[in-house]
């Protein structure tokens, strides 16, 4: 029990930190991700992850497809997508921004870092929370079932071990190792 006391602090650190760092590279992955595919809400994105947190990636993963890709010119006044080879909107007749490829591939590249240490992260998030539920669960299991607590009260009735209910406590009865009487 001593031991579980100790390291539940460490665990629960472990597991905070781990959580902030899958916000942290899940917003990022966001970020870059809308700004590779020309969406110029990149921004909106990030202060969405801020606030909303894992929620916000889980949306921005089924909309992004709806995003105009990397090689595609989007008008900033009407929204109209443009291939990259196209200089003016014929809606708006204004000109075009011109897509950097360079900058492009830069972005592309980070986000597909940020996405694999969200996973990475995440999934390590994950583990840990089920190692620490297991053991307490173990823990609790352990309190509850011991030779020493053959009896439990749950809001004033009283349990045996084996699970029967008894409205007195001196009522509840005792089993040996093998479960006898």
């Amino acid at each position: 029990m001593e031991k579980l006391i100790t390291v539940m602090p460490l665990i629960f650190s472990l597991l905070s930190l781990l959580s902030l760092l899958s916000a942290v590279f899940g917003v990022l992955f966001m970020h870059y991700s809308a700004k590779h595919r020309n969406y110029r809400l990149g921004t909106g994105w990030y202060v969405c992850g801020v606030l909303f947190g894992f929620w916000t990636v889980l949306v921005f993963l089924l909309k992004r497809k709806d995003f105009p890709g990397a090689d595609q010119k989007v008008c900033w006044q009407c929204g109209v997508r443009y291939p990259s080879n196209f200089q003016v909107c014929s809606n708006c007749v204004i000109d075009l921004p011109q897509i950097n490829t360079e900058e492009k591939q830069k972005e592309k590249r980070i986000s597909r870092v940020f996405g694999v240490l969200l996973a990475v992260v995440y999934l390590l998030a994950l583990a840990a929370g089920i190692v620490w539920g297991a053991t307490v669960a173990k823990y609790v299991a352990d309190a509850v079932f011991s030779e020493e607590s053959y009896r439990i009260s749950v809001n004033g009735v009283f349990y045996d071990k084996m699970g029967n209910s008894y409205e007195d406590e001196n009522s509840v009865v005792m089993y040996d190792e093998d479960g006898n009487t």
